[in-house]
């Protein structure tokens, strides 16, 4: 089971879309997820240690050189390991169906996050940095 962000059906993500210029914005970004904050790099793997570079993105090799956010990588692959164990957990030791258990995990992280969880304050996440 991998996740992802859902997408409009053409592989263009649900919260992009195109201001009066023409210019495609992020709808929700100061909120963007980690996995956003990465982008162009990117985790293959739940247990990957490496971070890979999408080289088909249009902002590769243009401007300044970046560091990697390392606090926000490694802090995505912590949360990657750790909810996709939480995942399996409720798949294999306690019989739920995949999709029951997704949807009962993100019903989980919604009740942290309306309860003030630290993880999901738009501050905790800036400090992360971002690419």
């Amino acid at each position: 089971v991998y996740l992802a962000l859902r997408d409009k059906g053409n592989g263009e993500c649900v919260f992009l879309e195109k201001d009066p210029n023409n210019l495609t914005l992020c709808k929700i970004y100061p909120a963007r997820p980690m996995r956003c904050r990465l982008y162009p790099l990117y985790i293959v793997t739940p247990k990957s240690n490496y971070l890979h570079l999408d080289t088909e993105c249009p902002g590769v090799g243009i401007g300044k050189e970046r560091s990697v956010p390392v606090k926000l990588a490694e802090r995505y692959a912590f949360e990657i390991q750790y909810h996709y164990k939480q995942l399996m957990r409720l798949i294999l030791d306690e019989g739920l169906e995949p999709l029951t258990a997704l949807e009962y995990l993100l019903d989980k992280l919604w009740e942290e996050a309306e309860k003030g969880a630290e993880w999901a304050k738009i501050d905790y996440l800036s400090t992360l940095g971002s690419t």
